[in-house]
């Protein structure tokens, strides 16, 4: 039985109270399917390891608590202070705060639509428990369309922060980026905490790339430790589209991340990979599935964890090839270092497959420090902190050398340098 209940009553009332800027009809209707959903429990095989009921209670706490539902009529600058993250990426940085649009521009862009669907007529995704409460309580729905042919100067960088230190410890947030053919795009995806207090923000990203397209993506999620984040990242690929993705998970209390990629047509190429890092008593979860319905066509999913402390972390990637996928080359690996007996990791790459002509593996690793590279080190004069520091970088470097945004990379090696030396020593 799932535990994680969501007291109807309460979300109706907080649905029913948000202003009308378009998203009415979609909020209705989403809060009419999760009434039937509700959210994972831990019965479900994708959810045995992650419980949602904490996110539960400071829901349930905050619908109780009658939050202020009011849309600010212009975005003012003073609402969110400019990140670090602004200061040394070069981008069209759009800011959120607690799911709400604050302000930013896209000038290499035709169009910008907030507050509505997809005027194409695709609805936005609303077919699981979590994707229908995100729905239901949005304050903004983002849609950007890059026309066919267009190549972008900078990367379009989202910077999505919450504040919880008054009555907003809830958030949600959708975006859909509409990728023209052709065109080349990149985007860059900050999830920041601006206080200490507990908060849960869901954010779901869709992202529909047509024929041709190519888009490079980094997801870097830093945000602090009570900070309680799923996300979705849903792609759709066009025949010969390219994705190039990079997730890495340095915070958070309770993390969930969910990569779906369908891959619908010949000449697409997936390749997914990441770096968490996990201490105290985090608890990150990734989660990807690669759907390869027509080949041929190429995905990988390759990512690496550091666990220390009383840390968990999961991993799930399946490849799945249809009937008649023929031609899919797929991969799946997950590389492990733990630096604690208490630490834990639950790893599960796997296959599904459906046609013949394929090539296809997976496979996955837990290990320690490697005694004879640390004694090397130390017979050199490295003391034992150092020695570990350097071969914690060292394992961890492939994932920045694949980095999918390159003018990211000195802020993202910053960023991952500082939190493997909170890792190393146990610091949460």
């Amino acid at each position: 039985m799932n535990t994680a209940v969501i007291r109807q009553d309460l979300l109706a009332d907080v649905v029913g109270r948000l202003p009308d800027n378009g998203l009415r009809a979609l909020r209705e209707r989403a809060l009419t399917e999760f009434a039937k959903q509700g959210l994972p429990g831990t019965t479900e095989e994708d959810w045995r390891y992650t419980s949602l009921q904490s996110a539960v209670e400071l829901s349930n706490a905050w619908l109780a608590s009658q939050p202020d539902l009011v849309l600010p009529h212009e975005p003012r600058k003073e609402h969110l202070p400019t990140q670090a993250s602004e200061t040394a990426i070069d981008a069209h940085w759009l800011r959120f705060l607690n799911g709400r649009l604050l302000g930013g521009a896209l000038p290499d862009l035709e169009s910008i639509r907030i507050g509505r669907e997809p005027a194409d007529g695709r609805g936005l995704v609303t077919d699981d428990g979590l994707s229908n409460l995100n729905a239901a309580l949005l304050h903004d729905a983002i849609h950007i369309v890059v026309p066919a042919g267009a190549t972008l100067s900078r990367p379009i960088g989202l910077v999505l922060a919450n504040d919880a230190s008054g009555n907003t410890s809830v958030a949600m947030s959708r975006i859909v980026f509409e990728v023209g053919a052709g065109a080349k795009l990149e985007i860059i995806e900050n999830h920041l905490s601006l206080s200490a207090a507990a908060s849960f923000a869901s954010v779901v990203i869709e992202l529909r790339l047509a024929r041709g397209a190519q888009v490079r993506y980094l997801r870097l999620q830093e945000c602090g430790e009570a900070q309680i984040l799923t996300g979705r990242l849903q792609i759709a690929v066009g025949q010969d589209a390219l994705l190039r993705y990079t997730s890495i998970d340095l915070g958070g209390a309770l993390v969930r991340n969910d990569v779906a990629a369908d891959l619908t047509a010949a000449g697409s190429d997936v390749i997914a990979n990441g770096l968490y890092l996990a201490t105290g008593s985090q608890h990150i979860d990734n989660h990807i599935r690669i759907d390869h319905r027509v080949g041929p066509a190429r995905s990988r999913a390759a990512f690496r964890g550091i666990l220390h402390g009383r840390s968990r972390c999961v991993f799930n990637s399946k490849a799945i090839v249809h009937k008649g996928a023929d031609g899919t080359d797929a991969g799946q690996s997950n590389h492990n270092l733990l630096l604690s007996d208490k630490a834990e990791i639950d790893t599960k790459p796997e296959l599904e497959i459906y046609a013949d002509d394929v090539k296809c593996a997976h496979g996955a690793t837990v290990g320690q420090l490697d005694e004879s590279a640390l004694f090397y080190l130390r017979s050199r004069g490295i003391d034992a902190d150092a020695a570990s520091r350097m071969l914690t970088r060292a394992f961890a470097a492939s994932v920045l050398g694949e980095l999918a945004v390159a003018v990211a990379a000195e802020y993202v090696a910053g960023r991952i340098d500082q939190r493997l030396d909170l890792v190393v020593s146990d610091k949460p």
